[in-house]
């Protein structure tokens, strides 16, 4: 058998509503194609700027990867919950250190 490298995965078609029912109305799922393909999530990586746009290319890589497994949605939206609960506890308590020393 002969090696010709990897084989190259052609677009395909995913479910927006399924997405948009976990993670809401994120822009990103209307910008992306609904055949998405290995270029178009590429593409969005390009475009990070902000905290904001990489969550869209986060997204879209998640939408790529987890397209046909039917879990795909549910993951990506724990993910991004679970990031943003620890992000505000640390930002809303006292660490460990300043509680030490107040006492």
């Amino acid at each position: 058998m002969e090696c010709r490298g990897p084989a190259v995965e052609g677009p395909f078609e995913w479910k927006k509503k399924s997405w948009a029912k976990y993670l809401g109305d994120y822009s990103v799922l209307e910008s992306l194609p609904n055949r998405i393909g290995r270029a178009g999530v590429l593409d969005s990586f390009k475009l990070i700027r902000d905290p904001n746009s990489a969550l869209d290319a986060y997204i879209a890589s998640y939408v790529w990867g987890y397209a046909g497994t039917g879990f795909g949605p549910y993951r990506a939206e724990r993910v991004i919950r679970v990031t943003r609960t620890r992000q505000t506890a640390s930002t809303s308590t006292p660490s460990c250190s300043r509680s030490r020393r107040s006492l």
